[in-house]
């Protein structure tokens, strides 16, 4: 299968929704759902200051109309001289396949792109699939 990275576009945005509310079920599993906040909307993401890179996997098929559906996306805010990771999700039925991966990889070269410096994330540190994770795409950690 072939992985496709490109900015979203108006149809993305309906769909990536579900595809962050289920990659949290890794962490509402984990953390408990009561507490966690909900997807953020199209609308949302439409307005923030920044950019959307989603990431598609080929063959289609008919059911999609020939068009290449999300699998993952990777949601960035920019500030002078810098881009947070706001959001990476994948959908867990196209997990472990190195997409996050990518989106992060080209979630880093777009920002530089775009003239900034610094790429920000934050996440949960006692989630023990993440720090690996962010340290193999070339993330440190700071205090």
């Amino acid at each position: 299968m072939t992985t496709l990275i490109r900015h979203a576009t108006d149809q993305d945005h309906a769909v990536l929704e579900e595809i962050e509310r289920a990659a949290d079920s890794l962490l509402t599993d984990r953390f408990g759902a009561e507490d966690w906040p909900p997807p953020s909307t199209a609308d949302d993401r439409r307005r923030a200051e920044g950019f959307v890179l989603v990431a598609t996997s080929s063959p289609t098929t008919e059911a999609s109309g020939g068009l290449e559906v999300p699998v993952g996306f990777v949601q960035v805010l920019e500030g002078p001289g810098y881009a947070h990771l706001e959001q990476l999700s994948v959908h867990p039925a196209s997990g472990r396949r190195g997409i996050g991966r990518a989106l992060v990889m080209a979630a880093q070269d777009e920002s530089r792109r775009r003239g900034r410096t610094q790429l920000t994330l934050r996440t949960y540190a006692d989630v023990p699939w993440n720090a690996p994770f962010y340290s193999r795409c070339g993330l440190t950690a700071a205090l």
